[in-house]
């Protein structure tokens, strides 16, 4: 069945999609534009990305990756994820509204950054709000080279990032979107709204009101 909103009216719960890959590959602009083609489409549909650093716990994330105060490698695991708790109840009541998010980077960024064993980073999401895809860009190492002010947060290391794709590649759930160094911004956002747009039609056609994966 359809969810009602806080005004009464009946609508579909909204979807959670997320958009993961290394630093500097253009993702934040793939989000907003697909965030702006969806309201364009009759879509609602927010923004968010994370770590958000105006919460508290995010504040000393945004000290740490400025490279302004040095945290542990496990406790900086478990702020991130803490990050991604504290708004758990945010993101949860605007998907029952009605209201799609579309997120830059999640629980999946948790697992690949981190030095960590695998098997112990992901024990620290379970619970968390399960996105209905989440989308890999894949991308070659020298794309983000050539972005403006790569290098100045902690994790912008060419050979990090290597390892970091490294582990994206291992994660299961994650549909892998390549993007070639010539891809036009355009196409590459038309092939993602695209794949948004399906799982919207599957989560509005089958009246879902879940947080698991459709797809």
């Amino acid at each position: 069945m359809a969810y009602h909103a806080d005004n009464g009216i009946s609508c579909h719960r909204g979807v959670f999609i997320v958009i993961e890959g290394c630093d500097k590959i253009g993702k934040t602009t793939q989000c907003l534009k697909l965030v702006e083609s969806l309201n364009e489409h009759g879509i609602p549909c927010e923004y968010m990305s994370f770590p958000d650093r105006h919460t508290e716990v995010g504040k000393i994330i945004d000290k740490y990756l400025k490279r302004e105060i040095e945290v542990e490698n496990e406790v900086i695991h478990l702020l991130f994820s803490a990050n991604r708790w504290e708004l758990k109840c945010v993101m949860k009541k605007k998907l029952l509204d009605g209201v799609s998010i579309v997120a830059d980077r999640y629980s999946y960024s948790g697992l690949a950054y981190s030095a960590a064993k695998p098997e112990w980073c992901w024990n620290t999401e379970i619970g968390l709000l399960q996105p209905d895809v989440a989308v890999f860009f894949y991308v070659n190492g020298t794309v983000s080279l050539s972005r403006e002010k790569y290098g100045l947060e902690r994790y912008e290391v060419l050979d990090f990032q290597e390892k970091v794709k490294a582990n994206f590649k291992r994660i299961k759930f994650l549909r892998s979107m390549i993007i070639g160094d010539n891809d036009d911004m355009n196409v590459i956002h038309y092939r993602l709204f695209r794949i948004a747009k399906e799982v919207i039609d599957i989560v509005q056609n089958a009246q879902l009101n879940s947080f698991t994966n459709p797809v």
